[in-house]
């Protein structure tokens, strides 16, 4: 079953990405806009950036860490 987060958890996140690097959101959005379109080799630096920034922010968003120490210890 799917992982439901509340609005107020997206909004930590998207202010924890934003607070990490300014205009990701919005940059996110656009390349979101168009998935199927080819992309340049400046739009693949953008997409290597924004999967940077969201592996570097999101682990620390406290929900986000809560969810992964509680699959770590069903592991265990």
């Amino acid at each position: 079953m799917g992982t439901f987060y509340t609005d107020e958890q997206m909004q930590e996140a998207i202010a924890a990405l934003e607070g990490h690097t300014p205009g990701i959101w919005e940059r996110m959005k656009k390349m979101a806009l168009t998935p199927d379109d080819p992309h340049d080799e400046g739009q693949q630096i953008e997409q290597g950036a924004i999967v940077r920034v969201l592996t570097i922010v999101l682990p620390k968003v406290p929900f986000v860490a809560q969810a992964q120490d509680h699959s770590r210890q069903g592991h265990a």
